[in-house]
């Protein structure tokens, strides 16, 4: 049992608690002392040099900030106390170069190459016993806890962390005094086993530059995010064997006292659905969800290790950082941050994408067994990020579309293998396929279980990550020719140009999935006054909902579930398929949509975006709404063409690699005049909508005339332009439709102007 040594008057703050222990003998703790504003430490011989980890985190939130109580405050640092003759250093440590092979030559080297600066050297006090230093000057004043402290409260020590409660002043103008508690966390005195990450497996990850590499060139050394779980010595052998073992100390996730009631049941089941994954590692009771201990003084959220903390907040978001050992990557605390509007989102989300099928989601408001069921599936996204994973957004795209249609199928296989992708809800089910509710949520895959293995099974047999690293290499190669266990990266692949990883997916075809999911938009918009209807005329809920299917940010981004399905099929034009490039493997890290599925593409976007989609602006419902028609549609159109455009250099490259046969350049820009500027052909009156598409395509092509003169993308574009003035130009000659006649005009002088540069 570990043991409070504070001793003397402790005022403010809660007592802390770490959940666990991160080694198996802990040294003992280090001991406050408080002796009027005196406020002195006493650090065991043991404790000397040990590095700690100091997180600090908010206990209380002023008014009117961006931020909540237990937000992380600033970066954390590792630090250290070294005894320097009659005095102790505080050192700050810094890991960018770093060898991890603990008492070589090169490690040494590092080491009087790479002294840790002091924060402060406080003398020892000669009048007490043992490695005693005064330190309420530096609490109050060291930036190691974010900012000056206007007073220190209680402090607790425990064996493997300190908790520092103090009121400080908050960075920038505001004087507010806010509650800030900074943890202290021990850290290992002999690292964790790192496992080095594989671009085939997706983990969040640490980094250091390593001088120790084989290569010696002082390689970029990138490693897991994750927690320690490790077999008990005497559990070694049943491990080995394949027997299913208790970790030495499991990942306990609490839920924040705070959190409405209702709530909690469902948010623990979305932490203990992980336990399969880690039984497929090797382990039972890896991961265990609790509620926070009741009427218990000696615990604080703050210093728990894993956490679901509620915030109060009209944010709609849910995200779970981490912070970790940067020696080994080992997770040493992970709190999922929960907003409470995020179901506000949720509802309005699982209503654009399934009402088609589920009666239960044609309301404002959902029953406790449906909004739980959604709370499960969130929570569980979020507790995969504080273990770790990262987004999986290749995921959805190995999945058959029509597959999304069978409930004999999705019962066995879930709609998506990750539960880490963002494939929200199944918005391919049409009416009549029979598809039952619970398989219209996403829940944990294939792929999820085997990341969790290959980041948490253990192999003792390894001395080294390095001697390690050949033998998962091989694994992940015979893995990853399953489908299903594929890490799709569409995070850092730029411009999102990979068709296969795209965000708000489902299924291996976008236009196919994108063409049943606005068929069901079409069968939903029209009901929304009716479903979304409210006794004392109310329309939050239905202003909320459609701008959930079209939408706009205030800073002029396209937004809702009908941009999404318009932007997974642009894509498919100029995208590049990416896969991680490893050694073994001949085939391309980059390969191309094929030319028929680019002018598909092209087409769906003809057929939902270039000609107007009347069902989706109807009067009725924009009046009720309030919302700007031309605005929210012209916001879409914008954003394709600006994405489309932005894709010309993918379409070159292509080409360049491939000949004349592939979809070019050239094509892309005379389809889109062809489609976007039929009325020229036709002769018939240009409404409204497709005169500001016009502009809208003007002004787009306008940009992509910032190229230097001379190249393919500029006189490309300066033709099309040409082409459009010398069109407009005949038509407005005979044009007798007044609107039609004075858009052409305009349309003449606006192209003067581009081609002119004036």
């Amino acid at each position: 049992m570990s043991r409070l040594l504070t001793k003397g008057l402790l005022t403010g703050g809660l007592f802390l608690q770490l959940v666990g222990s991160l080694q198996a003998q802990p040294p003992a703790a280090i001991s406050i002392t408080r002796t009027g504003d005196s406020i002195w430490l006493t650090i065991p011989e043991p404790l000397l040099d040990r590095q700690w980890l100091v997180v600090n985190r908010l206990l209380t939130a002023n008014a009117g900030s961006s931020q909540f109580a237990d937000d992380q405050l600033g970066t954390e640092k590792v630090i250290s106390f070294h005894k320097k003759g009659t005095a102790i250093d505080i050192q700050v440590h810094d890991y960018t170069v770093y060898s991890p092979q603990a008492g070589s030559p090169m490690a040494r080297a590092v080491e009087r190459n790479n002294q840790p600066p002091a924060l402060a050297s406080l003398p020892l006090a000669a009048a007490r016993q043992g490695n005693c230093i005064e330190v309420s000057a530096f609490l109050k004043t060291s930036k190691l806890f974010y900012n000056d402290a206007v007073s220190v409260g209680r402090i607790d020590s425990r064996e493997e962390l300190v908790g520092i409660t103090a009121q400080r002043l908050p960075q920038g103008t505001d004087k507010t005094p806010a509650d800030v508690y900074s943890t202290l966390f021990l850290l290992p005195k002999t690292p964790m086993h790192a496992r080095i990450i594989d671009e085939r497996v997706g983990y969040f990850r640490t980094s250091y530059r390593n001088l120790s590499s084989p290569d010696h060139a002082g390689s970029l050394q990138e490693l897991v995010c994750r927690w320690r779980l490790e077999p008990a010595p005497g559990d070694l052998a049943k491990y080995r064997k394949g027997i299913l073992v208790e970790p030495v100390r499991p990942i306990v996730f609490y839920i924040d006292p705070a959190t409405p009631k209702a709530w909690v049941p469902w948010l623990l089941q979305g932490i203990n659905d992980w336990q399969a994954a880690f039984e497929q590692a090797g382990f039972k009771n890896a991961i265990i969800g609790k509620e926070a201990p009741a009427n218990d003084p000696d615990w604080q959220l703050a210093s728990c290790r894993a956490a679901i903390i509620y915030k109060p907040s009209l944010t709609e978001n849910a995200f779970g950082p981490n912070v970790h050992d940067p020696r080994s990557g080992e997770i040493i605390q992970a709190h999922v941050n929960w907003h409470h509007n995020i179901l506000g989102w949720l509802q309005a989300m699982y209503l654009v994408q399934t009402a088609a099928t589920e009666p239960a989601a044609r309301s404002a408001a959902f029953d406790d067994a449906l909004l739980g069921r959604l709370i499960r599936s969130i929570a569980c996204h979020e507790v995969g990020h504080a273990l770790g994973l990262t987004h999986n957004f290749g995921s959805s795209a190995t999945v058959p579309v029509d597959s999304l249609r069978s409930n004999q199928w999705l019962q066995q296989h879930g709609q998506c293998p990750s539960i880490m992708d963002y494939a929200r809800f199944n918005y391919v089910a049409q009416p009549g396929d029979d598809v039952l509710p619970e398989n219209m949520l996403p829940r944990i895959g294939d792929y999820d279980k085997w990341a969790i293995e290959w980041g948490y099974r253990s192999w003792p047999a390894f001395a080294s990550e390095e001697a390690e690293k050949a033998f998962l290499n091989q694994w992940v190669r015979s893995k990853t020719t399953d489908p299903k266990l594929v890490w799709g990266n569409g995070e850092s692949i730029p411009g999102g140009s990979d068709p296969a990883t795209q965000r708000e997916d489902l299924g291996n075809d976008p236009l196919l999935a994108g063409a049943y999911g606005i068929a069901n938009l079409q069968r939903i918009v029209p009901q929304l006054r009716e479903w979304l209807s409210n006794a004392a005329g109310d329309d939050t809920q239905l202003r909320r909902v459609y701008r959930e299917i079209l939408g706009a940010t205030p800073n002029g981004a396209p937004l809702g579930q009908y941009s999404y399905y318009i932007s997974n099929a642009a894509t498919l034009i100029g995208g590049v398929y990416h896969k991680p490039l490893v050694t073994e493997d001949t085939i391309p890290v980059k390969t191309y949509p094929t030319p028929r599925q680019q002018r598909m593409a092209l087409d769906f976007l003809d057929r939902h975006l270039f000609q107007t989609p009347h069902w989706l602006l109807e009067p009725g419902l924009l009046q009720q709404t309030g919302s700007a028609p031309l605005i929210l549609l012209g916001t879409l159109q914008h954003a394709t063409l600006v994405q489309l455009f932005s894709r010309i250099g993918n379409l070159q490259t292509a080409e360049a690699l491939y000949g004349p046969q592939v979809f070019s350049t050239a094509e892309l820009l005379d389809s889109l005049r062809t489609l976007i500027w039929c009325e020229l052909d036709s002769r018939q009156p240009i409404d409204i909508y497709r005169r500001s598409l016009q502009n809208i395509f003007i002004n787009s092509l306008g940009r992509v005339m910032n190229t230097p003169d001379g190249t393919d993308t500029y006189a490309m574009a300066q033709g099309i332009l040409k082409k459009i003035r010398t069109d407009a130009a005949a038509y407005s000659a005979q044009c007798t439709d007044t609107a039609t006649s004075d858009h052409l005009l305009a349309v003449q002088r606006r192209i003067d102007k581009v081609l002119h540069n004036k």
